[in-house]
């Protein structure tokens, strides 16, 4: 009930902060009367700038249009969001009327947005394709769990032996991927309830051979943008997957166990006020059953603030799922699992260094692929109704990039993450033995990484970066300790009543990471 009332709450806070906002201007940069080049030049000689430099300065901000795989690059989408402070400073530098100050920032965007050709349909609405071609080839010295048709390893796969103690997951394998294609498609439309409209759209085409080929929808949202406030509405990343402070791996993981990651429907809210930024989200993951028998969505607040273009910020995630709406002497049953995940993180620029890192605390961290799930502390042997407890793990992540502004040809970085089983807060119930005598392991969860306790990645990597050709490399090293299976008459031995993994079996794998992308 508690977790149905705050979601209604937020819902309506959404509705406030969308309709109580102050409109921008109405009219958009398209309607605004233009000046000749040569007095747009004379306007810039006399403030001492060049087309030139903001044009450097233009492209540093949106160089991360560059990355093959990447969440955010929406920069051209807030170009009407930053017009009017814009405005004002080329007004206050250059001298000049209002009317030459705004035409002189069309004039700008106008020029530097040849690099990414706009198409417009009809008068309100224009829209830009951005794209990648990629390819990419590993090596792993052991077996691991993957995504991605293998593309992203998650762990190493754990020690399995056979009758003569042999380690059958101890085989190195290679592997290329040579069909990949993203595309990004991102819009602008009229004014709605003064606000500002755009979106973007993400398809991904990728496969091991031509007669294996999958074909995804990544993301597709609307935003609205008014003077400090901004909407979005649609299918993104959860807000647990942070848009500002993520790792940006050659190999495409983006921390994936380490850092929370997941794609959901969503309604998310960012607002102003000075240097701060108030984010709320109401998400749904609809990808898990047990999320979606759920009838709440995920509640999510986070503050940022900014400081010297170094940003900090703290947030927390409600998520609840029902794990089973019927138990297996067939008796209907709605309990719940109720978790939470709070962090904390610091995206740090000191020239040419960049310092991204997170820390995070998770209770059933399963749907957003971070280790430890859920497990039982009381068992209805009659009727197999069951009372749930969270299991608990605590990851952190740091990376580092050496990026020289105007000088980005090379840019070596280096990964770092670690996550830890923290167990449960209550004794648990690890197993009971049905009416045949088999021994039924309460501890499994499907998908879940339940039976570790510990995993640590290292992956230093370098991109090159020729004109719109993206060359990159890396070595990860990841590595954990696990239980014995499950299917393992002795695996409770590895466990104590609180579900920690005793006695852990390292595991590791290193692969080798070769990519090439041409961004279009």
């Amino acid at each position: 009930m508690l977790f149905n009332k705050l979601s209604w709450f937020i819902f309506s806070i959404l509705l406030f902060f969308c309709f109580n906002v102050s409109p921008t201007d109405s009219n958009s940069i398209s309607s605004l009367k233009k000046i000749k080049k040569s007095e747009v030049k004379k306007i810039a000689e006399k403030s001492d700038l060049s087309v030139i430099d903001n044009q450097k300065k233009f492209e540093h901000e949106v160089e991360e249009i560059e990355e093959p795989d990447i969440k955010i690059v929406d920069k051209w989408l807030h170009k009407q969001e930053s017009q009017e402070p814009a405005i004002e400073e080329a007004k206050k530098e250059m001298s000049v009327t209002v009317d030459e100050a705004k035409d002189y920032k069309i004039v700008k965007y106008e020029e530097l947005d040849d690099k990414i050709k706009e198409y417009r349909v009809g008068k309100d609405f224009r829209f830009k394709i951005l794209g990648s071609v990629n390819f990419q080839s590993f090596y792993d010295s052991h077996q691991f769990i993957g995504f991605t048709h293998d593309a992203v390893v998650y762990f190493p796969r754990p020690k399995n032996c056979d009758d003569r103690g042999l380690d059958i997951s101890k085989k190195d394998q290679f592997s290329m991927l040579g069909i990949s294609y993203n595309s990004k498609i991102m819009f602008l439309g009229p004014d709605v309830w003064g606000a500002k409209t755009g979106g973007r759209l993400d398809l991904s085409i990728g496969g091991l051979s031509l007669d294996v080929i999958f074909l995804r929808m990544k993301n597709g949202f609307v935003d609205f943008k008014w003077k400090k406030t901004k909407l979005r509405i649609g299918h993104y990343y959860h807000p647990l997957a942070l848009g500002k402070t993520y790792p940006t791996t050659v190999s495409g993981s983006e921390g994936i166990g380490y850092d929370p990651f997941r794609k959901a429907a969503l309604m998310r809210v960012k607002h102003k006020i000075d240097r701060f930024e108030l984010i709320m989200a109401l998400a749904k993951i609809y990808s898990s059953l047990p999320s979606l028998w759920s009838t709440t969505p995920d509640l999510f607040f986070q503050i940022n603030v900014e400081q010297n273009k170094n940003l900090f910020g703290v947030g927390i995630n409600f998520h609840i799922e029902t794990p089973r709406l019927v138990t297996e002497e067939f008796y209907k049953t709605t309990e719940q699992v109720k978790g939470m995940c709070p962090f904390l993180f610091a995206h740090i620029k000191r020239k040419p260094f960049r310092v991204k890192m997170r820390l995070s605390y998770s209770e059933n961290g399963a749907p957003f692929f971070i280790m430890e799930a859920y497990a039982v502390k009381f068992r209805n042997p009659e009727t197999d109704e069951r009372v749930y407890t969270n299991l608990r793990a605590l990851s952190f992540w740091i990376e580092f990039i050496y990026k020289k502004e105007n000088k980005r040809v090379i840019e070596p970085a280096l990964f770092i993450g670690i996550s830890k089983n923290l167990g449960a807060r209550d004794r648990i119930v690890k197993s009971y033995t049905d009416d045949s005598g088999s021994i039924i392991p309460l501890l499994f969860v499907p998908g879940a990484i339940t039976f570790a306790d510990y995993m640590f990645v290292i992956a230093p990597r370098v991109r090159i970066r020729i004109k719109n050709f993206v060359i990159g490399a890396e070595i990860e090293y990841s590595r954990g300790g696990f239980a014995r299976d499950f299917t393992d008459p002795n695996w409770r031995d590895d466990f104590d009543n609180y579900g920690r993994v005793v006695n852990p079996t390292p595991s590791s794998n290193t692969r080798f990471v070769f990519t090439t992308s041409y961004v279009f």
